[in-house]
């Protein structure tokens, strides 16, 4: 009797959509959520939708720093949410499209590593050296993307079957 061997899954870019949604889009959230609450003795402000008086009461509830933090950290989830379906994708056209997992999970790694290094300057830069910095990593990350995009757009060229 022979035990068959399960199937390797190497497509570890697949994995970077959850890690993504987590780290850039939900927690960004939460943890913005969780300032606001903490400087306001443990009260979440939940109304929702968050109109303009509504933020102007919270911004006088809490300190200066903690309300910058929040925008920052609002910010951050707001970039990283609206490349998020570009990113989704890349991973799924590449996932079809290369059949060396290797390339595709490197440049899917390269994005990823990318995408946090402007996190971090985005969240953490002062000044305007930070700032530059943080363009020139964001347009290296969305030109990873982009290229992975296409080149992955590139080899379906011939798979693509349509339906009519």
């Amino acid at each position: 009797m022979s035990m068959s061997k399960s199937p390797q899954f190497d497509n570890y870019a697949v994995y970077g959509l959850g890690t993504y949604w987590a780290l850039f889009v939900l927690l960004p959230r939460i943890y913005g959520e969780f300032l606001l609450s903490q400087a306001n003795n443990g009260h979440f402000f939940l109304t929702r939708p968050r109109t303009l008086e509504l933020e102007a009461e919270i911004r006088t509830k809490v300190p200066a720093e903690t309300w910058t933090w929040y925008k920052k950290l609002e910010g951050l989830k707001d970039v990283c949410l609206a490349e998020f379906p570009l990113y989704v994708a890349a991973v799924v056209l590449g996932s079809c499209a290369f059949k060396d997992k290797g390339n595709f999970n490197t440049l899917s790694g390269v994005y990823f590593a990318l995408r946090s290094l402007h996190a971090c300057l985005y969240l953490l830069g002062r000044g305007s050296r930070a700032l530059w910095a943080r363009v020139w990593v964001g347009l290296a990350a969305n030109g990873v993307l982009l290229g992975l995009l296409l080149e992955a757009a590139r080899r379906m060229q011939d798979k693509v079957v349509l339906f009519i």
